[in-house]
């Protein structure tokens, strides 16, 4: 079942849903997202996006990661990736990390699926 958010931001990279307990689960619905807020708008080098890897690891696969200095203006995944300064990046293959080069500004970070499918999360650090 669904877990909570914070799951994917408490400093514990582990993917193993059964070992840890850390790995964020969306529940069941279209374009599922997962959303941090730096605090300010700070350079940001890149960010990792670390996998489930007990099982399910393909669920990553396309997923979608923005980055904006501004708020995003709406929950929907099209209205998100059209948005004007919104930097877009997609997941590709299975991968226990995913390192996604920013280096830019940001504030305001999502990760999201393009999809139907659930998405699980272990951690999603920004550096």
């Amino acid at each position: 079942g669904a877990t909570t958010a914070y799951r994917a931001a408490d400093g514990n990279t582990n993917g193993d849903w059964h070992a840890e307990g850390s790995v964020f689960h969306s529940g069941d619905t279209k374009n599922p997202w997962w959303f941090g807020d730096l605090g300010a708008s700070r350079h940001v080098n890149e960010i990792v996006v670390h996998n489930r890897t007990d099982c399910c690891s393909a669920r990553a696969d396309g997923l979608y990661v923005f980055v904006s200095d501004n708020p995003f203006t709406s929950k929907n995944f099209q209205d998100t990736l059209a948005q004007p300064g919104v930097m877009s990046y997609q997941l590709q293959g299975t991968a226990a990390q995913y390192t996604v080069p920013v280096n830019r500004s940001g504030r305001y970070v999502r990760v999201q699926e393009s999809g139907t499918d659930y998405m699980n999360i272990a951690e999603v650090v920004v550096r």
